[in-house]
């Protein structure tokens, strides 16, 4: 199914929680043409008291700062027919929004990963023309993460059978 990846592939692999291996989005020759390198961290609202009667205001400085959830926009692209195209993303889509919505995500390209993620909104494809008989079509699109845990990284490991492991 994955084949023999190298680093250079632009495949968004994604494993469902409770699940063993991941999938790529190769499996519907889906190709990723931008990824983040998943390193934004924004800390969360530190608590602090606005005196009228001070300057400035009163922080709260704690043991450790906490960071805020963010989300991901990637480029993707496919080429193909229309229909094929289309039976692509919908095959991407049903992945990601049944059977299980909690994911590790991972890129070979940027090597690096995010645990805790979701689908959270995909954008109307924009179609055009290659002049290829046999490919006549590329589309390419934005689909966005939702990212619930900012700090854990995610690797990627070789399992049996050319299948890959995200931890």
């Amino acid at each position: 199914m994955f084949g023999n990846m190298a680093a250079n592939d632009n495949f968004l692999l994604m494993q469902k929680a409770g699940e063993t291996t991941a999938t790529s989005t190769e499996y519907w020759g889906i190709y990723l043409t931008e990824m983040p390198m998943l390193n934004g961290r924004e800390r969360k609202e530190m608590e602090a008291n606005d005196w009228l009667d001070e300057h400035g205001d009163d922080p709260y400085f704690g043991q450790a700062i906490y960071f805020k959830a963010f989300d991901a926009t990637m480029k993707m692209a496919c080429v193909g027919s229309l229909a094929a195209i289309n039976t692509a993303i919908d095959g991407l889509l049903t992945y990601l929004t049944t059977y299980g919505t909690e994911l590790k995500i991972y890129s070979e390209w940027v090597k690096r990963g995010r645990a805790k993620a979701s689908f959270q909104k995909l954008s109307e494809p924009k179609y055009e023309a290659t002049g290829d008989p046999d490919k006549p079509f590329v589309a390419t699109w934005d689909i966005i993460f939702h990212i619930s845990d900012p700090t854990t990284n995610v690797t990627c490991a070789a399992g049996s059978n050319n299948t890959f492991v995200l931890s």
